[in-house]
């Protein structure tokens, strides 16, 4: 957890509270994790492990875009802000994951919400990374601004 960007924003006992509120999850290859289309109700961690990253084309062809690795994760921007994944995520070898659910972002909102900037900013910066990927998908790029994907985190307070 320390050394994703989310560590920026968290103190140490927080990182420990979500790490303490996280499951761990072990994965055979071809599992599809987050369909494209579905809204993330978590988001995932690779411990260890290969994610690929699709996209369904104009065509209706399936697209390899990326591959995460351990360290890496995925599923925040989905689950914070309320929207679809444009992406599917599929293992593609054996993967363990450490599970963060949305109720563990609640908890640390109710408990400190000035981290809903923090929090943010972090999705808008996902978002800008995001964006070449959805390009070359063709997909419609998302308009939220940060005061926008900051109302959405605020919600989560409630």
């Amino acid at each position: 957890l320390k050394a994703l960007d989310l560590a920026n924003v968290l103190s140490e006992d927080e990182l420990k509270q979500v790490a303490s509120m996280s499951q761990r999850h072990t994965f055979e290859p071809d599992t599809v994790l987050v369909k494209e289309g579905e809204i993330a109700n978590a988001f995932d961690i690779i411990v260890t492990g290969v994610v690929e990253l699709s996209v369904m084309n104009a065509q209706g062809h399936s697209k390899t875009v990326d591959q995460l690795k351990a360290g890496q994760y995925f599923g925040m921007t989905s689950m914070i802000i309320d929207t679809p994944s444009f992406l599917q995520f599929r293992t593609v070898t054996d993967v363990t994951l450490i599970r963060v659910d949305l109720e563990c972002f609640r908890a640390l909102l109710k408990a400190r919400p000035e981290l809903s900037k923090g929090l943010a900013n972090i999705v808008k910066q996902r978002m800008v990374a995001a964006e070449e990927t959805r390009l070359i998908a063709k997909k419609p790029g998302s308009k939220l601004t940060l005061q926008d994907i900051l109302k959405r985190v605020e919600t989560l307070l409630h």
